[in-house]
């Protein structure tokens, strides 16, 4: 996790590798950048950032509205969107996502010249994740929908299952279902358990009139609600609700909100630069105010599922920015975080036993270190289940974020939380796996100082900043010096930052909101200065 003051004792100090004018680019950047994160705080403490817009969403509402014959002037605004994509969708090979993205465009568009590649979904080809299987007859069943691809005949609907998943994904599943039986000319294979599943979600499974706020599985409720019955209220009051999330743009994004994890983040980052604690201690009664009943934090205020992956930053920055005046919701936490290590050690996104994830293991660990006398077998279980999850060249599983350094950034800094130094075998395997994952990031610098996702990408913000923030436990002058240049370099004139895009969802799609490259650049610079 990002917990400011880790590891002090490896820290670089600036004045053994920052020459004066260095160091003085360095602290006027974090000023500007400082500024401008504490601008996007809100009078109550919350830090809220409008997410992108994103193809997938937009040529789903585009197609809903058409069908429905609805608000001729949204459908407008969202062809006037898909144009500027397509404008900047430059084509490229059958296995990215940008494969998708031009198929999208083209359905709403209408082809542009010889653009469509052979296989649209060839990109999951690439995508080695537990949730593989699921997401291929996801995307497949939404492209059946939208005419680009014929309905899997051969595939077995009656075996899709929409239990055990987080909430949205279950009404996804459901919507899905009722969607490929409908397109494949069989709606007998949409059970009445499966109808009644998808009113009452729609109805009064979430309290956010976007469903648990992700507009992607509302969207798909709509779509399947309307075979099922066409005359619903439901879908005048869904693209209500979406409209609302109507970007100026002219596109609609994933989901409508990511508050308790956007403030808890800013919060820790403005933290370690030494921002005001009073507005600290305001950003804590903001997240302490949307803790879920279970303990955790769900990615929304609202939403009802809770998450590893949001909750660790919230619980972090609790005791950042008080612990005993959060003690309560701080103890909720840690046992929420405690029932979702599986045996294995690693810890799973939102269920104990479901397939556990390295990103949302090393944040959970580094969350829970302060507590060592409560959680000593867990946090020394995680710790082994993050070394064996390594892979030769030093990189983890990609999971939330589509870069490597992320999962990089969160498994180093869980062994840099270990409560107290570790002695014997475990030393030894921490240290090896630690030299491995710095070895990945200096061999894979570009030349531009910058880090992107993976080997070879092209250099991006976020990639950089976890990058930095991971080899500031080196003595890699070079390698530092060079990765701070690049961010000096792309600092904009209002003190921010733009990066591409990184966090996934669903995998290995990305989503965006701006702001988590502001973030985590204040992060990594304030960490050089600390």
């Amino acid at each position: 996790m990002l917990r400011a003051g880790l590891y002090p004792s490896q820290a670089i100090k600036h004045r053994s590798w920052m020459e004066d004018a260095l160091l003085a680019r360095t602290l006027e950047c974090r000023s500007r950048l400082r500024a401008h994160v504490i601008g996007s705080v809100g009078s109550d403490g919350g830090v809220r950032d409008r997410c992108s817009s994103r193809v997938l969403e937009s040529v789903l509402m585009l197609h809903l509205l058409h069908l429905e014959g609805v608000f001729p002037s949204v459908q407008e605004a969202i062809t006037g969107y898909l144009k500027e994509r397509r404008n900047v969708l430059v084509p490229g090979g059958e296995g990215d996502v940008a494969a998708l993205e031009r198929v999208l465009v083209d359905s709403a568009l209408g082809a542009e010249g010889d653009r469509k590649p052979k296989e649209p979904l060839a990109f999951l080809g690439q995508f080695e994740h537990f949730t593989s299987p699921r997401k291929r007859f996801m995307f497949h069943a939404m492209l059946t929908e939208l005419g680009v691809l014929p309905s899997d005949r051969n595939f077995d609907v009656s075996k899709v299952r929409y239990d055990g998943y987080a909430s949205w994904v279950n009404l996804e599943m459901c919507a899905l279902k009722i969607i490929d039986a409908y397109n494949r000319g069989a709606p007998e294979l949409a059970t009445a358990a499966d109808r009644a599943f998808l009113v009452d979600q729609l109805s009064s499974g979430s309290v956010r009139s976007v469903f648990e706020a992700d507009l992607l599985a509302h969207l798909l409720g709509l779509l399947a609600i309307r075979r099922i019955s066409p005359d619903s209220p439901l879908v005048a009051r869904g693209i209500d609700a979406m409209l609302r999330c109507h970007n100026p743009d002219g596109g609609f994004p994933f989901i409508a909100g990511w508050e308790p994890f956007l403030t808890a983040a800013a919060g820790l980052a403005l933290q370690e630069s030494g921002a005001d604690h009073r507005l600290i201690q305001q950003m804590g009664d903001y997240v302490a105010l949307h803790q879920g009943a279970d303990g955790g934090w769900p990615f929304a205020p609202g939403v009802t599922q809770s998450d590893a992956d949001c909750s660790p930053y919230c619980l972090e920055f609790l005791r950042t920015a008080g612990a005993e005046r959060f003690a309560e919701e701080i103890s909720r936490a840690e046992d929420f975080l405690r029932k979702l290590a599986n045996d294995d050690g690693g810890f799973a996104t939102y269920f104990h036993g479901d397939t556990p994830e390295v990103g949302v293991t090393g944040s959970a660990i580094s969350a829970l270190a302060p507590a060592r006398d409560k959680f000593a077998d867990v946090i020394d279980n995680s710790i082994r289940y993050l070394i064996r999850s390594q892979r030769g060249d030093g990189t983890f599983e990609r999971g939330w974020s589509l870069s490597n350094a992320n999962s990089i950034l969160r498994s180093i800094f869980a062994f840099n939380s270990y409560p107290s130094p570790p002695t014997g075998e475990l030393a030894e395997q921490i240290d090896a796996a630690t030299e491995r994952s710095l070895g990945y990031l200096v061999a894979n610098q570009n030349r531009d100082g910058g880090w992107g996702q993976r080997a070879g990408d092209a250099s991006d913000v976020l990639s950089t900043s976890y990058s930095l923030l991971v080899l500031s436990i080196t003595k890699n002058v070079d390698a530092l010096r060079s990765g701070l240049d690049y961010m000096l370099e792309h600092q904009g004139r209002d003190g921010g930052y733009v990066s591409i895009p990184d966090s996934a969802g669903p995998r290995p799609m990305t989503h965006d909101a701006p702001i988590l490259a502001d973030i985590f650049a204040l992060l990594a610079v304030s960490h050089l200065l600390a």
